[in-house]
């Protein structure tokens, strides 16, 4: 067997840039973790649907309507003012969908011409 001696290696200037950089980033996370107590609460980030009861409803609606879609609701579980509701988000759904449709045809018909 030979003996395999460890080879001492000037630093060349790559390796001083790498070692550089590296000692640069070796100090953030611990100023992460320090300004972690800075971050809100989760229910201070909840407070925006607060301010906005539309969106609120809106999302309550769209998780009926899911729930509607998957067959795990009835018509009859569903009253009547979230009936209206849910008619009226699927009309509107249908209307974004009929207009992204024509903008689709309308540009394949450009490239085609």
């Amino acid at each position: 067997m030979e003996n395999k001696k460890i080879v001492k290696y000037k630093k060349n200037i790559f390796l001083q840039i790498k070692e550089k950089i590296m000692s640069l980033f070796q100090n953030k996370p611990k100023n992460i973790l320090e300004e972690e107590d800075n971050i809100p609460n989760r229910e201070e980030k909840n407070s925006f649907k607060d301010l906005y009861p539309e969106i609120k409803e809106k999302e309550r609606l769209m998780r009926l309507k899911l729930l509607y879609d998957k067959k795990q609701i009835s018509e009859e579980d569903i009253s009547e003012e979230d009936a209206e509701e849910l008619v009226k988000l699927y009309e509107e759904e249908t209307e974004k969908i009929n207009n992204d449709s024509k903008k689709r045809l309308e540009k394949i018909e450009k490239i085609l011409k």
